[in-house]
């Protein structure tokens, strides 16, 4: 089996943990090589501070069994689909040489979301022009496949993934981000420091699950309906 490279975006430390953090270390534990690239360190949000906030994405990201995680440091809340953003997701696409690219939902509650999808496409394509100047990196790569996972506002998924036995890794992932979901923190109550919005998450993993006959599933939709080669034996159970 070849080992792949999967890259996952995210907008702020904890996105991918949220969407997708039981899919990671269960591809990790397969052997693969696992990667995560947030935007921004979440200067702006209302609980934690920068320094805090990278170095509990350092722990969750040892809880995911990540091989690396890059922080691209655009500046949260006003970063925009401009050259530089452009050329730094390029510079990472081209670096990791993802095979499989795990991109944010394109239509969230939360705007950096929906923009970072849409830098991200972009840079994807981008990354792929033999002819492009001034990055870093020189030789252009596109990932064979780019799924969107899902956040905050629900989509119907298209694929879904056993996360059962690697559910335990992605809510150890999540207890590293005391700043942002352990009540007990010193700061302003968000919806992602209430009890509620746990269970909403394993409720939602768990409704998935169902769909498919296990315990827990993360969900994600293909960007652009990229064709897959597949055999219809594939998609049954034999």
């Amino acid at each position: 089996m070849k080992t792949l490279n999967i890259v996952a975006f995210g907008a702020h430390p904890d996105d991918v943990e949220l969407a997708c953090g039981g899919t990671l270390a269960k591809y990790s534990k397969l052997g693969h090589n696992v990667f995560i690239v947030d935007l921004t360190a979440g200067d702006y949000g209302t609980r934690g501070s920068v320094e805090e906030r990278l170095a509990e994405a350092v722990c969750a990201a040892q809880q995911l069994g990540i091989r690396k995680r890059i922080n691209l440091r655009l500046e949260d809340i006003f970063f925009e689909e401009d050259r530089e953003a452009l050329i730094k997701v390029v510079d990472a696409i081209r670096l990791l040489k993802p095979d499989i690219a795990l991109i944010p939902s394109p239509v969230e509650r939360h705007p950096d979301h929906e923009r970072s999808f849409r830098l991200i496409k972009r840079a994807i394509f981008m990354a792929g022009l033999r002819n492009l100047w001034g990055t870093r990196v020189p030789n252009p790569h596109r990932p064979s496949l780019v799924l969107h996972y899902i956040q905050h506002t629900y989509i119907h998924p298209e694929i879904l993934i056993d996360v059962t036995d690697t559910w335990v890794d992605k809510v150890s992932s999540l207890q590293c981000y005391r700043s942002q979901f352990d009540p007990a923190y010193p700061a302003p109550e968000t919806i992602l420091s209430t009890k509620r919005f746990m269970e909403f998450l394993e409720s939602r993993a768990s409704m998935w699950g169902f769909y498919i006959g296990v315990d827990k599933a993360e969900g994600f939709v293909r960007v652009d309906n990229t064709p897959l080669h597949i055999d219809l034996f594939d998609l049954i159970k034999v």
